[in-house]
């Protein structure tokens, strides 16, 4: 494993995960910081924030216009190396809920995201995969949101118990229970550096 792949220190805890990374590998050594930009057309790094209640009973889902699905809120790296700044900005642009406590500073899954050809903005788009970083938040259900209306078109707390309702994407489930089942365990962040 690269020391400079940014899931170099990642450790994975199930067989897709161990397979994801592998296939990581494999283009890493092939793009190298490449896949920071989206413009490697075959693949590219993203990152996803799941926004969960303090309770824990409730999680921050997006309509999205492309997936015609509720998802977790997530986008393009677009250079920047520090992934957590990736999930942080696509959640507060995507839902507008700036109050965001993490569970962990570094990604708590990785994934690999088929993304099928489509239109966008007028142009199309060739199928490629999202080399994607997940992490975990915690956000206040009072605190104001609202869609983006050029990627969703609905912002709510969804109850966990309510997801496989809420999202149409089955190769998505999977993904969101192994996070669900990470934030089990885990405590708020407190150090004190600064998160983009």
């Amino acid at each position: 494993m690269s020391p400079d792949a940014p899931f170099a220190q990642f450790i994975p805890s199930n067989p897709r995960q161990a397979a994801d990374l592998a296939g990581m590998q494999s283009l890493w050594e092939r793009y190298g910081e490449q896949l920071y930009l989206r413009r490697c057309l075959p693949a590219h790094f993203t990152a996803s924030a799941l926004v969960l209640s303090p309770d824990r009973a409730n999680m921050l889902m997006v309509f999205h216009l492309q997936y015609h699905s509720y998802s977790i809120p997530g986008g393009h790296a677009d250079g920047e190396r520090r992934l957590i700044g990736t999930a942080l900005r696509e959640c507060r642009e995507e839902t507008g809920l700036c109050t965001l406590t993490p569970l962990s500073r570094s990604p708590l899954s990785w994934e690999i995201l088929p993304v099928f050809g489509h239109n966008k903005n007028g142009a199309y788009v060739g199928a490629h995969l999202h080399l994607n970083a997940s992490f975990i938040f915690l956000g206040d259900p009072k605190e104001a949101i609202r869609p983006k209306p050029d990627e969703n078109s609905a912002v709510r707390w969804i109850p966990v118990s309510q997801l496989e309702n809420a999202c149409k994407e089955p190769h998505m489930l999977p993904v969101y229970r192994t996070l669900l089942d990470i934030a089990k365990s885990l405590q708020p962040q407190t150090e004190t550096d600064p998160i983009p």
